[in-house]
């Protein structure tokens, strides 16, 4: 792998981890006020952006480098804990599949789409798809559905709209 594509995937890594620090930590299904989610208390979690830096990695670089930010994003997000650990480390893991695969096949079958349309799509399947991840695999099940139940909508549009207002700078 080129020294480039280490840096795009090394700029990529940052900002999944900048998102998830810059998180809100929910417990208890409240949301905490802290300027900087760290550690996760065993029944907490954190409402955050890391979506934003795996999706834009598998979009513009494709399916190899989407799956690396992933996993670098999920190792990190497993190492801080909380009863979705397990869950948010397979899930930007996911994700990057997800956009790395949509890079091309979303361009040649919608091309009356903007980019930016197709990014916030992306950015909302993703999303989607890790509250659904979380749905399945956290224990217990009721606290995963009430945790899901408070961040899942502003969680999905403010990843999708982060999504495509990256794709929209990135076009001028």
């Amino acid at each position: 792998v080129p020294l480039s594509h280490w840096r795009f995937i090394a700029l990529f890594s940052f900002f999944a981890i900048l998102g998830t620090y810059t998180g809100i930590t929910v417990s208890e299904f409240n949301y905490d006020d802290e300027s900087w989610a760290g550690d996760v208390t065993k029944t907490g979690a954190i409402s955050n952006s890391r979506t934003v830096g795996v999706v834009i990695a598998g979009l513009l670089g494709g399916v190899i480098p989407g799956v690396i930010v992933g996993l670098i994003a999920g190792i990190h997000r497993y190492s801080l804990g909380g009863f979705l650990y397990i869950a948010c480390m397979i899930a930007p893991i996911v994700q990057g599949i997800l956009a790395g695969l949509m890079k091309n096949a979303f361009q040649k079958r919608y091309q009356h789409f903007s980019s930016v349309q197709l990014a916030f799509a992306a950015g909302f399947l993703a999303e989607a798809l890790q509250m659904g991840i979380i749905l399945l695999i956290a224990k217990p099940f009721e606290d995963a559905l009430g945790l899901v139940s408070l961040i899942a909508m502003p969680q999905i549009l403010a990843n999708s709209i982060g999504v495509s207002l990256f794709f929209y700078l990135y076009m001028f």
